[in-house]
């Protein structure tokens, strides 16, 4: 009997244990949700922001806004600065000309920091480089798309939205640049 009771004490404390472990794991887990639901919206200035799923979307929208011919759509993503530009709408017509059919296929949106001004906990400037590479369109075209996109300007914010705007051919050469920050727009040839 004595080696029965000491088996049952052995498999008590370890049941003891087992429920002890559960209910840790139970009390994080719980917490976890909680702290997600804090965010749930994106911010751009915060400090960690995951600028990838805005980068994705923002380039499938100008992506969907030339398949479509959707001049005003277009415009809404570019910053107010941008549409002030002299001869703004000029080039957004060179764009759209310049663009041909309907995409079929295209490689992954990708994207990275451009440039930021860090102050204390979060951005004053953030800027990031979107683009989307090997374009196909119905049309038997190929492009290599590429946009600068402001996030935040504390200074200006204005100048928050698309503020450049490039297509490369396959040797990495410009074959349109539109709103060029530096001024050097490239067009294409007729």
């Amino acid at each position: 009997m004595f080696i029965g009771r000491e088996k049952e004490n052995l498999i008590m404390k370890f049941i003891k244990f087992i429920i002890l472990i559960l209910f840790c794991i139970l009390l994080s887990s719980c917490s976890y949700p909680l702290l997600d639901k804090t965010k749930d919206s994106y911010n751009p200035a915060e400090p960690g922001a995951d600028d990838y799923s805005f980068a994705e979307e923002t380039g499938l929208e100008v992506l969907r806004c030339l398949d479509e011919n959707d001049v005003e759509g277009f415009k809404t993503l570019l910053s107010e600065a941008t549409m002030s530009k002299p001869n703004a709408e000029k080039q957004i017509e060179m764009l759209f000309d310049f663009y041909e059919g309907i995409s079929t296929s295209h490689d992954e949106v990708r994207s990275g920091k451009s440039s930021a001004k860090f102050r204390e906990d979060h951005y004053e400037y953030k800027s990031i480089y979107i683009y989307i590479h090997n374009i196909m369109t119905d049309e038997g075209k190929s492009y290599n798309l590429e946009f600068y996109y402001v996030l935040v300007d504390s200074d200006d914010p204005s100048r928050i939205g698309i503020s450049e705007i490039v297509f490369r051919d396959d040797n990495g050469d410009f074959a349109l640049r539109i709103f060029a920050n530096d001024g050097r727009n490239v067009f294409p040839k007729n």
